[in-house]
């Protein structure tokens, strides 16, 4: 994806077995959700998260019944 401003940081998305699980996990490390679990349609469910340097990244299991 083209970065729409030259500050825009670089987001990975990581597949993970069970959001639920990692989203306690995160937050019992310290880190933050920033934008709650949403489905994506026929793919699977994603967050995003703020871990505690201040980085973000998303979380996806995929899931084709996600609606």
């Amino acid at each position: 994806m083209t970065r729409r401003d030259p500050v825009q940081p670089c987001v990975n998305t990581m597949e993970v077995e069970n959001l639920d699980d990692k989203l306690r996990v995160i937050e019992g490390a310290g880190g933050l959700c920033v934008l709650p679990k949403m489905p994506i349609p026929g793919v699977g469910w994603l967050a995003y998260f703020k871990d505690t340097e201040g980085h973000i990244f998303g979380l996806m299991p995929a899931d084709s019944d996600a609606r």
